[in-house]
């Protein structure tokens, strides 16, 4: 009976502590996240020929809100998305038309996400003052880019793909990393595009 006492308060301090433990796992995971929008931003400065970074938190700073916007442009995504199902099975007469209208924002809601996602990092994230007019055509580049690479991964994935027999459990990891190195070639692909279109607008007048 004591030992039962013992094992059992033992479990509930280390079941307390996890949760403390948890807690702060994930303010460094997010943290350590932030690490990646932070290279991004000095990547951004290079592409557009700043040579003087924001300070350090102010960088952290940009990169939180990085993060931020990701999270709430595709947690719209997503409520839009639930929002047109439920619309579908709501009432037989507005299926059709809901039906129509799901259609079409599957087909436009993505690449629209990621025009205005890609337009504000572009438009913000450089420590330089940027037009709106500089970062329409790049973040179009980068949106179409995206969503094609994006269709073509998840066929390599499904279709092509061995990683399940030669990495094993590891093979989900990789194929994420690799999805990573596209994403972010794609993201400074299209700042090296809104900076040449930059540089071609004073050019020319």
């Amino acid at each position: 009976p004591g030992s039962e006492e013992f094992l059992a308060s033992n479990l509930n301090a280390v079941a307390a502590a996890g949760q403390g433990l948890g807690a702060l796992a994930a303010a460094g995971l997010i943290w350590s996240g932030s690490s990646f929008f932070d290279a991004a931003q000095r990547a951004i400065n290079i592409a557009w020929g700043v040579e003087r970074n924001r300070p350090f938190w102010g960088q952290r700073l940009v990169a939180f809100a990085m993060m931020g916007l990701l999270i709430v442009v595709q947690g719209g995504f997503l409520v839009g998305t639930a929002a047109m199902h439920a619309l579908a099975e709501a009432e037989p007469l507005s299926g059709t038309i809901a039906a129509v209208a799901l259609s079409a924002w599957w087909q436009a809601a993505p690449i629209t996400s990621d025009f205005m996602l890609f337009a504000l990092v572009y438009r913000y994230v450089p420590n330089t003052p940027v037009r709106w007019g500089h970062v329409w055509f790049g973040a179009g580049v980068a949106a179409v880019l995206f969503e094609t690479s994006k269709a073509l991964f998840l066929w390599f994935v499904t279709n092509q793909a061995g990683y399940a027999m030669i990495y094993g459990p590891v093979a989900s990891v990789i194929a994420f990393l690799f999805w990573c190195y596209v994403a972010a070639a794609i993201l400074l692909l299209g700042v090296e595009v809104c900076a040449a279109h930059c540089r071609s607008f004073f050019i020319n007048s």
